[in-house]
């Protein structure tokens, strides 16, 4: 299987969008997969969207860290991208594309257990 299919993710959205968002048109929608507050691991979070890690590309392209949180994208269909606010990982999240063991450390950001704060689905520009 690939990627979702937009109406897939259009259905993800309907479910999880929070109320202040609903009917907005923004190009970032924010989830209320996770309560404010509190955090949950990448696993649970994919779970309760009914999200099988293994039909997502990585997207790290759009890789951000900010002091103690690092921002993750996974491509999620034609039309949309999921983005993950994240703790750091044991591992230092600022890869160097020369480093040797680069491959390791960026498949360390996807980890399962890896703790999750914040949920978005981005609308792709066309």
């Amino acid at each position: 299987m690939g990627l979702y299919t937009d109406d897939e993710v259009q259905a993800i959205i309907r479910r999880w969008q929070v109320p202040e968002q609903l009917g907005d048109e923004e190009s970032r929608l924010e989830l209320s997969v996770v309560p404010d507050g509190s955090s949950a691991p990448l696993i649970t979070v994919f779970a309760a969207l009914g999200i099988e890690q293994s039909r997502l590309v990585p997207d790290d392209s759009g890789f951000n860290q900010l002091n103690l949180s690092v921002f993750l994208k996974w491509h999620l269909s034609p039309s949309f991208t999921l983005g993950c606010s994240t703790t750091t990982s044991t591992v230092d999240d600022g890869v160097e594309p020369t480093d040797p063991k680069r491959e390791e450390m960026i498949a360390a950001r996807h980890d399962p257990k890896r703790q999750v704060f914040g949920v978005c689905i981005i609308r792709k520009d066309k």
